[in-house]
């Protein structure tokens, strides 16, 4: 049996003012002063809507993304 958060429509209240959504800066990854990547090689590449996807192998770890 799964049970799912739910909440009643009688416990939720109104936001007030403009409600802007948030917005998060873009960091570099684990500190790294440039968002450069070294690429070890390509291992697959496909066409999706128009554009080219690429699995690539990158330098110092072992999965593929």
């Amino acid at each position: 049996m799964k049970i799912y958060p739910v909440q009643h429509i009688a416990m939720l209240k109104p936001a007030h003012g403009d409600i802007e959504p948030l917005v998060y800066k873009i960091e570099t990854y684990r500190s790294q002063k440039e968002d450069k990547w070294d690429v070890q090689k390509i291992v697959n590449y496909k066409e999706v809507n128009k554009q080219l996807w690429y699995k690539v192998k990158w330098v110092g770890y072992k999965e593929t993304t």
